[in-house]
């Protein structure tokens, strides 16, 4: 009986706190209400017309999922394993860096993630580490772009 109590305990509590989760998000979910019929009367007052039910909402910033910098350091890596000039593709470095997270490789997951992934690469190219080959060395065009280090390695 006393195990019974305690899972029905634990159980009990798991509710409770999903209450107040609920309840807080309702108290958001109001002030934000609010906070939309205040903007939508400005936008109302302005010489401008616009509906204001007819604008979008702007999906809310990704969440971080690793360390700043964590994923440039692996690209990196990456690079200087295969080798200055050694073209690497973008979805073969988001199936390694998948890997080493210990997250699932699912379609969503790496969709998300190569969209990352191609994202830091050409950052790092604007900051001149990586460059960018649209042509596979065998000659023929890739279906995706490659990438490797930029020689010399100044950085």
């Amino acid at each position: 009986m006393a195990w019974l109590i305690t899972q029905r305990s634990a159980i009990q509590g798991k509710l409770d706190r999903y209450q107040r989760s609920i309840e807080a998000a309702k108290d958001r979910m109001k002030s934000t209400r609010n906070e939309l019929k205040a903007l939508d009367k400005v936008i109302g007052l302005h010489e401008v017309k616009v509906n204001p039910a007819a604008i979008k909402g702007k999906p809310p910033n990704r969440t971080r999922i690793f360390a700043k910098g964590k994923l440039s350091r692996f690209i990196i890596k990456i690079c200087i394993q295969r080798g200055v000039g050694v073209a690497v593709a973008p979805t073969e470095v988001t199936v390694l860096f998948l890997e080493e997270l210990n997250m699932p490789l699912n379609s969503a997951t790496l969709r998300d993630m190569r969209s990352r992934v191609q994202t830091q690469m050409r950052n790092l190219k604007a900051k001149g580490i990586l460059q960018r080959h649209d042509v596979d060395p065998k000659g023929g065009p890739t279906p995706e772009s490659q990438w490797s280090l930029k020689a010399p390695l100044d950085f």
